[in-house]
């Protein structure tokens, strides 16, 4: 078995809903994240023989972070609302800490949706979300030195991810 500790991050958030008139609404949000708790994971192995390989510890060294948000809802009739949104979040992860198994990079979020009204209690809602992060260069040397276990790994990672979300919501 392995065992670690690890402090996990505390955040604030500062968001506003603006009635802008009957049909519209403004909505912000400012949210900073302590990710420098999360300086790095030393995972130890519990009853490991003398003959047990130790374990690399990993690095994180992470920075705080803000993430930015703006959105609306409009609504659309009685029973109809949809809403839009887009997000910049800051990474955590500095240039030279970043690695392969977490390639981390600045990001934006453009997220649509709609929640429809059934009855007075039950709504079901239905979002599409595309993330895109900045490329994420990689330029790191990792891995045990006095094991002869390392490696330099040079490259950059390019990607997004497309979101498709339901809820159904009773209220009682």
């Amino acid at each position: 078995a392995l065992t670690s500790k690890i402090r996990l991050p505390a955040s604030f958030a500062v968001s506003s809903v603006t009635r802008l008139d009957p049909k519209w609404q403004l909505l912000t949000d400012a949210t900073w994240t302590e990710w420098s708790t999360i300086q790095q994971l030393d995972f130890q192995r519990n009853n490991a023989g003398p003959a047990a390989a130790p374990l690399t510890v990993q690095d994180y060294a992470w920075k705080n972070s803000w993430r930015f948000a703006v959105g609306g809802i409009y609504k659309y009739s009685d029973r109809v609302n949809l809403k839009g949104g887009l997000a910049y979040d800051l990474s955590p992860v500095p240039d030279e800490r970043r690695a392969v198994r977490l390639p981390d990079e600045d990001r934006y979020t453009l997220a649509v949706g709609s929640q429809y009204l059934i009855d007075r209690k039950t709504t079901v809602d239905v979002a599409l979300q595309f993330v895109k992060p900045k490329n994420a260069n990689v330029n790191r040397t990792e891995g045990n030195a006095a094991a002869g276990q390392q490696s330099s790994i040079t490259g950059q990672a390019d990607g997004h991810a497309v979101i498709l979300s339901a809820q159904l919501a009773y209220k009682f």
